[in-house]
């Protein structure tokens, strides 16, 4: 869900095994990572991938009002927001706001409301109280498999930032900061990774977020969101095609949040990425759609306009980690 606008991922399903939340996995020997974030402050969080690929932070110690939430892990969110039905199962009261929420797929949007909860927790971090967006999850929670628990909200980089978590895609984990979170910014993560083989990719707002990257693909020059609340990477299908990747038709319907309509997924092959110190010449596989109304919301004259995000499924498989305080992404194949 975004603030003026959200594009919640092409609803995949895709293989994955849905896990609750626990205190973290047992750190072996060559855990860089967890060594590095243990050492300065951080406590670690397993996360779920649930079926559609979503990294989601659930279980006993993830809270809301003193209620067990489900909440999916998104950079791409501006605000941390919670779904219509999760605010009445929790005895929350929602109130209209004058901000609009729009799907990047199209659709007439629907008008955001906020609830104030008494308190959100996860794991070791708690908010007394925290301020949510409330909006309709159905698009989403509709098309989870049977079986699966819906998803009660998300939490977005008004959390991640401000309170200077990491991210680790491919195990999937997260940090969360215990201390005053103005001490991560002497984090030695990043030279640690950098020593193991992982690429810097410096992250910053362009257009839309804080969470941008440029890149090229296909050596063209692109602006892409790092969202880990969308399930594939999506580019805009112009701009895809312009930069020579082949549309090819799927039988798959997608849709975005705020009541955006649902169109036919077209997919192709781009053959190279690069953005910062990463190089790849390996090929990967894109969702493409018309996202150039959703993106003109947000244009800067004179910068350019978001080209699409890179979702879960490219973050995954190139062991993506997501400093949200020092706003950097690491990539190695």
């Amino acid at each position: 869900m975004r603030r003026g606008g959200r594009a919640l991922a092409a609803l995949l399903v895709l293989a994955g095994a849905l896990a609750g939340l626990s205190a973290g996995p047992a750190r072996g020997a060559d855990d860089p990572i967890g060594d590095v974030l243990a050492g300065e402050g951080h406590a670690e969080i397993a996360l779920g991938r649930g079926a559609d690929n979503h990294l989601e932070a659930a279980g006993p110690t993830v809270r809301i009002n003193g209620h067990a939430a489900r909440l999916i892990v998104d950079t791409g969110a501006q605000i941390s927001v919670l779904d219509r039905r999760s605010v009445k199962r929790m005895r929350l009261r929602a109130e209209r706001t004058g901000v609009r929420v729009f799907g990047a797929l199209g659709g007439p949007g629907e008008r955001l409301h906020a609830t104030l909860a008494p308190s959100l927790q996860v794991g070791p971090f708690e908010a007394r109280p925290f301020l949510f967006g409330v909006a309709s999850l159905a698009t989403l929670n509709d098309s989870r498999e049977r079986g699966q628990a819906p998803v009660d909200g998300i939490i977005g980089a008004d959390v991640l930032r401000t309170q200077c978590w990491v991210i680790d895609c491919a195990a999937p984990r997260m940090f969360v900061r215990l201390d005053a979170p103005q001490n991560a910014r002497g984090s030695n993560l990043g030279a640690v990774l950098r020593r193991n083989g992982w690429a810097e990719i410096p992250l910053g707002r362009v257009s839309y977020s804080e969470f941008e990257v440029r890149a090229q693909v296909n050596d063209a020059d692109f602006t892409l969101l790092v969202d880990t609340g969308a399930a594939v990477t999506l580019i805009d299908r112009s701009s895809a095609v312009a930069a020579g990747i082949r549309p090819e038709k799927t039988d798959i319907l997608v849709g975005g949040a705020g009541k955006g309509r649902r169109q036919p997924l077209l997919v192709g092959t781009a053959r190279s990425f690069r953005a910062g110190g990463f190089r790849s010449g390996e090929e990967f596989r894109v969702s493409l759609s018309d996202i150039t109304k959703f993106a003109r919301r947000f244009s800067k004259e004179g910068k350019p306009i978001l080209a699409g995000y890179l979702g879960n499924d490219f973050l995954r498989a190139r062991s993506a980690v997501i400093d949200c305080a020092n706003l950097k992404l690491y990539l190695r194949e």
